[in-house]
């Protein structure tokens, strides 16, 4: 969740939340690669909502685009990085339960979970 923690820092720091991974870079450059998919991309900054209470950092996936299925399919973590906790207990996937089950999810876990916050 390294970009959503970064997002939370942000926050912390501006007290507002970040409204683009430009944004992530300039506060946090050393974010530079970490900002990227597992496909050398950077992720997308979904401004937060305050109707939602969340925002999210997320990729296309593999092909890049809205959609598809296996590592096609859109990867999307929220922040503040909490929001993920609530989500997990709502749909009965707890955190505890290790995502690399999945095969594609693999990249997921790498790019979201596996990356600290420099």
């Amino acid at each position: 969740m390294g970009v959503a923690q970064a997002c939370d820092k942000y926050e912390d720091q501006y007290g507002s939340w970040p409204r683009s991974i430009e944004q992530i870079i300039s506060f946090k450059p050393e974010m530079v690669d970490w900002a990227k998919d597992a496909w050398g991309r950077y992720a997308i900054v979904i401004p937060y909502d305050k109707g939602l209470g969340y925002g999210e950092v997320m990729s296309y996936g593999r092909d890049g685009k809205s959609g598809g299925t296996g590592l096609d399919q859109d990867l999307i973590v929220r922040f503040p990085v909490q929001e993920n906790v609530k989500w997990d207990e709502k749909v009965g996937e707890p955190l505890e339960k290790d995502p690399r089950e999945k095969p594609w999810s693999k990249v997921f876990y790498e790019f979201f979970n596996l990356k600290p916050v420099p």
